[in-house]
């Protein structure tokens, strides 16, 4: 068993809902954080306007 050692990750401090495998809906707020983070990794973002649902808005307004 080896030791095993947590790095936090930018989206343990960002409220998000996970869709599929790599697709996120983040709060407009934390959009340019986001952003600048996946830019330095050279990953492709696409931005969109969607309709959240109850439980999609419940989770992206919890106070971490």
């Amino acid at each position: 068993m080896g030791n095993r050692h947590h790095r936090r990750g930018l989206l343990e401090d960002v409220p998000h809902v996970k869709l599929a495998r790599s697709v996120i809906i983040v709060r407009e707020v934390d959009l340019e954080k986001v952003e600048n983070f996946l830019a330095e990794y050279g990953a492709e973002v696409c931005v969109r306007e969607v309709v959240l649902t109850f439980d999609d808005e419940r989770i992206l307004n919890k106070e971490n």
